[in-house]
This record gives C-alpha cells, sequence and structure tokens, in this order.
C-alpha cells in the first residue's frame, strides 16, 4: 500500500535545503581548503553539497583552489559540472577558471571561455582580460 507523508520513517533520507549560513560555512571551509593547497580537500567539500544546493561563489570559490594548484583540468571540469547543475556561472567563476587556462599555458581554452562568458551576457573583469592576455602572450599567439 502506497505509504503517506506521516509514515515517512527515520530510514528515508529527505535533504532538507541549506540555510544561507550553511553554505556561506561551507564556502569558507573551501576557501580555507583552498588557501592551504588542498584543492583535492576543498573539490571534496564542494561534491558533498547535495544536487542543487550551495551556489555559483560556492562553486567559484572550489575552482579558484583549483587555479591556485595550477590544476587546470579540474577547474574547466567544475566550471562544466556547476552549469550541468543548473548553476550559472558568475564573474568570479569565470575568472578564476580563465585564471587556472593561464597559469597551465592552455591559451586555447582562455580565450573560449572568455568568449563563452561574453556570450551568457557576463562582462568580463579586468583578471579574466589579462589573464587571456598573459596566457596569449607566453605561448607567443600576440
Amino acid at each position: 500500500a502506497p505509504r503517506s507523508e506521516a509514515s515517512v520513517g527515520e530510514d528515508d533520507q529527505v535533504e532538507r535545503p541549506l540555510k544561507k549560513n550553511q553554505i556561506i560555512e561551507i564556502t569558507k571551509h573551501i576557501q580555507y581548503l583552498g588557501q592551504n593547497n588542498d584543492w583535492r580537500g576543498a573539490v571534496a567539500v564542494l561534491l558533498g553539497v547535495p544536487r542543487g544546493q550551495g551556489d555559483s561563489f560556492m562553486w567559484g570559490t572550489a575552482v579558484a583552489a583549483c587555479a591556485r594548484a595550477a590544476r587546470w583540468e579540474e577547474a574547466v571540469l567544475l566550471h562544466h559540472e556547476m552549469k550541468a547543475r543548473g548553476m550559472r556561472p558568475d564573474k568570479v567563476s569565470y575568472s578564476a577558471v580563465i585564471t587556472a587556462c593561464d597559469r597551465a599555458l592552455k591559451w586555447q581554452v582562455a580565450v573560449e571561455l572568455l568568449q563563452e562568458m561574453i556570450a551568457s551576457g557576463i562582462k568580463p573583469d579586468i583578471r579574466a582580460y589579462n589573464s587571456v592576455l598573459s596566457a596569449l602572450a607566453r605561448a607567443g599567439n600576440t
């Protein structure tokens, strides 16, 4: 027989939405891990957040942790996963992933991301432009 809401047992997992202060604390923890060169820990914490919860700043913070550790592939994967989870990357998250590509001399990917950023209606900041220019200059493609 179908169960009513009143008969939902303790074994049934109902994920409750994270509160704003919880999102802030998780983001601070991701930032702390990234600043202490623990990009793996930062990504693990991020991916432990229930699907559909968190925000673009949280994701951008994890992308920045990967960028700081010169893990451009992971930064790009997180960028794509963020979009797959229905979140819209913001200026901060785009700049972080573009910076990761710059540090890895992946100028083609950096240019593609800058174009995607502009096409999505987000005005690039000076950091995004500088990262693309830096990658191009160091690759000899100016």
